[in-house]
């Protein structure tokens, strides 16, 4: 067979092994053939990657596709545009933002999806984040109608907190409501954990101690210790226990927090994932996010570049079963 594109000379990551040596043969964009090296690979064009690692897309999973300073929503293609560019050069192939919005997400997410495609340059997806009664409500039509099964909440707006996002204020009852929704229709809830009450006792000591903030980012740091973090975490956690939600514990930044995490995964599905301006996924955590969003239908993207707002991780796995080259390509890149 005569390939499109041959990427040899490299070490190809595969899953559950070292990187190795390798060729990939592609064709029509997508892989059609891993070779052991040495093999004989006919093809139009042949990509030298020695001294690299060809590996799979990464899927960014966390981020806010914005507009300025505005992180709530792209308002524009050119937003989309920039940040995909941007995304593909590092190997990032699809990312999931988080939208922020007070409307029922009905009511603007055609609109967001149009801007957000017409600039894209790489597959992408949306988690919904739920903060209104409204929203509440459309859980089961997001996860059903919209492929977003996806639910962020923001479990330190309360006390008037939620301004600062231009969001109302919720409690652990609407936690736990969403909980019992995501559960029931296959979603899954992603927590931003903070205990805010005690952040703020916490901040008032500060002050007082440092009114001038002489101490900086100490003081900033000493009003948000681990336990803050961690006590959300372990929260967040007996609720999805008692309800049956799986969990996605976003942007984990301590070890305390990371120590309750995985105390609550021994008992249901519980993600942690890692904190820090580089994308960096631990594989057993990937795994784990990609069997789960296989299991209850997920909102990454397609190959062809539809949103997946229409379809699923397991209409995507019944199409590669059928099909041994609708891998989308993977990338070089530099050790």
């Amino acid at each position: 067979m005569n390939f499109d594109l041959a990427i040899v000379g490299g070490e190809v990551a595969l899953p559950g092994r070292d990187p190795a040596p390798a060729t990939v043969a592609v064709t029509d964009g997508k892989i059609a053939a891993i070779v052991q090296p040495g093999d004989k690979v006919e093809a139009k064009r042949t990509l030298d990657a020695s001294g690299l690692v060809v590996l799979p897309g990464v899927l960014d999973v966390h981020l806010h596709l914005g507009h300025g300073k505005d992180i709530a929503r792209p308002r524009e293609s050119r937003d989309a545009s920039l940040e995909t560019a941007a995304a593909a050069v590092g190997g990032v192939t699809t990312f999931i933002p988080y939208l922020m919005a007070t409307e029922p997400f009905e009511q603007i997410f055609d609109d967001v999806r149009n801007v957000t495609e017409s600039g894209a340059r790489i597959d992408f997806g949306y988690h919904f984040i739920i903060s209104t009664e409204a929203q509440l409500a459309g859980v089961p039509a997001y996860a059903s109608d919209y492929g977003a099964p996806s639910f962020k909440i923001f479990m330190n707006n309360r006390g008037g907190e939620g301004k600062r996002l231009g969001l109302p204020d919720i409690d652990d009852g609407f936690l736990f409501r969403l909980c019992q929704l995501s559960a029931r229709n296959g979603g899954m809830v992603c927590p931003h954990p903070e205990n805010i009450e005690v952040a703020w006792q916490l901040r008032k000591e500060v002050m007082e101690a440092d009114p001038k903030g002489s101490g900086g980012l100490a003081s900033w740091n000493a009003t948000r210790p681990p336990f803050v973090e961690a006590d959300a975490v372990q929260r967040a956690g007996l609720f999805a226990r008692n309800t049956g939600s799986p969990l996605y514990i976003v942007h984990t930044s301590s070890a305390q927090a990371l120590d309750a995490a995985r105390a609550g995964r021994n008992v249901l599905a519980v993600t942690p994932t890692a904190s820090g301006k580089t994308l960096v996924f631990a594989l057993p955590v990937l795994e784990t996010i990609l069997s789960e969003f296989g299991r209850r239908g997920s909102n990454a993207a397609t190959e062809s570049g539809e949103s997946t707002a229409t379809r699923t991780m397991p209409e995507r796995r019944r199409e590669t079963s059928q099909s041994p080259s609708s891998s989308p390509t993977l990338p070089a890149t530099s050790r």
